[in-house]
């Protein structure tokens, strides 16, 4: 992928940079025409306290890589290898504090940080900048910072009302909440949220500080935005350092800040790290180096799962504040009343947490754009989500403490972060997904139970999550399902494009299946990899990397076509053999040229992890 250089806030761009012809990206959060905007608010305006240089430093350079990470699009979405997933970025940055990030220390610590949090590269050159109008100043009310003792994000979600009703009972503490806002919705969600915890607990002021961070002029290009929590924390980290306070927390159920790829298409920092304890260590270094302060970043819920979570908020008699928070990670589109899709991972999670908690009065279906238990789910990811969370929560439950760190050596990354001895945190953390998995399979049985009169009616849509458990689509041969789910989309999708003629040839039905796995959402790379055999290389049209899964478009325009094409496939399933990869030939015949389609499909199939899927 090509270098980017990002230029920020007009800086001149460098005689010699080392990237190889580089594009060029200019942001600006203070030079017109600004494209990157942050801003420090909150409610009260009595006390203005102006941030020193290297905190204003900080926040603009998270915000300059917050506004590069989302202008530049990573690989596409057939690039499973993730070969094209990591970015180069060199930042060209104005500071005002230059000696301190001229320190080859801190220039290390923010590189070792981002690229964890990120998978990109990162480079970067200051050079020395001044203060100009709009300087970042922090408010507060007369009283309410100089009591404060702790800083906690606040998202507006479960896992941080949660820590905050657990600081203000059990702990006794007194938290300043920090919030990152991108739309005026989610910050209206969180004000009203911070209102009633007042309401709730009188005796502390709640000091809420909402940061506006976000993109102008353009929309974002890239949305996996893997740099939101490193903002995120900054901002957090950036309020505690002015305010005196060592303590900041980011809560996370531990589930979900280690965050174990459950789908064939999750590579490498494709799944969020933004509260992963690696992450949390590694930025906690660079806070330390940049506020010279002795500043402990945690997440104490990182022994917690999601329905632990909940079980605290109900058991300090909170609940009803449940209805009130936000888990959905698609803001857009969702409504006030149904803020929440039901089919991402966060809102499975959530669904199936509040029903083990038994608080479901509080977080009611009709919240969700679709009941995942009982709505029909789309062919592709919505599917996928569904039936992933239900596998991995059995697989959680069955693999013995060996093989689970062989099946998820990634495991070890948090070991190494945790306290105490490294094998009784190996154990904590199998642990911590075996509850997980046992709520997650007593939600199930429950709703299984609960609707097993329309089950047996046939009152319910064949690809809700409730019909595929009991169908025991969950438990098939995932690469087995992924292939057959493949020619299904090609069976049904393919013969579309050709109503008016026929292909030209096979690039021309490669290019229409290659638009057909896009819109489904179904990330396969072409023409990818070549393999050697004898004196010959080959590869196939498309592949997954999961198991792998190769896949091959055939087209027969006769009887003579047919034969080269059978012979083909015979060398095919020797060669992918060899490599481990199982096969799915897509074979596109119009022409009829295959007169007994189970005679044909019969003679490939017999062999173990191959598939055919007749298109017409």
């Amino acid at each position: 992928m090509t270098p980017t250089l990002v230029l920020c806030e007009g800086a001149a761009k460098p005689r010699s940079v080392r990237l190889k012809a580089p594009d060029t990206l200019e942001l600006r959060q203070r030079v017109p025409p600004a494209n990157i905007r942050i801003q420090i608010e909150n409610i009260s305006q009595s006390i203005l306290r102006e941030l020193r240089p290297r905190t204003r430093d900080l926040l603009r350079i998270a915000a300059y890589i917050y506004g590069a990470d989302t202008s530049v699009k990573r690989g596409t979405l057939k690039d499973v290898y993730a070969d094209e997933w990591a970015r180069t970025f060199h930042f060209v940055i104005p500071v005002e504090d230059l000696a301190h990030w001229l320190r080859p220390d801190v220039e290390s610590a923010l590189v070792e940080v981002l690229r964890f949090a990120t998978g990109d590269i990162f480079s970067f050159e200051f050079v020395q900048g001044g203060p100009r109008e709009g300087q970042l100043v922090l408010t507060f009310g007369e009283d309410a910072a100089p009591k404060a003792d702790l800083v906690t994000l606040f998202s507006g979600g479960l896992d941080s009302l949660a820590a905050v009703i657990e600081q203000m009972g059990k702990e006794g503490r007194r938290p300043v909440l920090v919030s990152h806002r991108s739309v005026p919705k989610l910050d209206s969600r969180q004000q009203r949220l911070v209102s009633l915890l007042k309401e709730r607990y009188p005796h502390w002021s709640f000091p809420h500080v909402s940061v506006w961070a976000h993109r102008q002029l353009q929309r974002a290009v890239e949305n996996s935005q893997r740099s939101r929590g490193f903002l995120y924390l900054v901002m957090g980290t950036a309020v505690a350092a002015e305010l005196g306070i060592k303590e900041v927390r980011i809560c996370d159920n531990g589930v979900m800040s280690v965050n174990l790829p459950r789908l064939a298409q999750t590579v490498g920092t494709m799944a969020t790290r933004s509260t992963h304890p690696m992450f949390l260590q590694r930025f906690e270094k660079l806070a330390r180096l940049t506020f010279d302060a002795l500043i402990c970043v945690s997440n104490p819920f990182l022994t917690k799962t999601r329905f632990e979570v909940v079980e605290l908020i109900r058991d300090a008699r909170q609940a009803d504040l449940i209805q009130e928070t936000v888990s959905c990670i698609r803001t857009e589109g969702m409504t006030d009343f149904q803020p929440h899709c039901g089919t991402c991972t966060q809102c499975v999670d959530r669904r199936f947490a509040t029903l083990a908690a038994r608080v479901e009065k509080h977080d009611l279906p009709s919240r969700y754009e679709k009941d995942v238990f009982i709505a029909p789910l789309c062919e592709g990811e919505e599917r996928m989500c569904g039936e992933s969370y239900v596998r991995a929560a059995i697989l959680f439950n069955t693999l013995s403490d060996v093989d689970f760190y062989i099946k998820y050596p990634e495991l070890q990354e948090c070991v190494v972060t945790l306290p105490g001895p490294t094998d009784q945190a190996a154990l904590a953390l199998i642990d911590l997904h075996r509850r997980h998995a046992n709520s997650v399979l007593d939600v199930i049985k429950t709703k299984m139970t609960e609707l097993s009169d329309r089950l047996v009616k046939g009152d319910l849509p064949d690809s809700c999550l409730v019909a595929l458990v009991a169908g025991r689509e969950h438990l098939k041969d995932n690469c087995a399902a992924y292939a057959r789910r493949l020619g299904r989309l090609m069976e049904l999708h393919v013969p579309k494009a050709f109503r008016s003629r026929a292909a030209a040839d096979e690039p021309h039905l490669q290019d229409i299946a290659e638009a057909v796995l896009g819109a489904a959402q179904q990330p396969l790379r072409r023409e990818f990899p070549l393999l050697p055999f004898g004196a010959v290389t080959t590869k196939p049209d498309f592949s997954d990397a999961n198991d792998p899964l190769f896949v091959e478009m055939k087209y027969p325009r006769n009887r003579g076509d047919l034969r080269r094409i059978s012979t083909e496939m015979t060398s095919r399933i020797v060669i992918y053999r060899d490599q481990g990869a199982s096969v799915l030939f897509v074979v596109y015949d119009p022409n009829r040229t295959i007169l007994d389609d189970q005679e044909f499909v019969g003679a490939y199939e017999r062999h173990e992890r191959v598939w055919v899927a007749m298109v017409r």
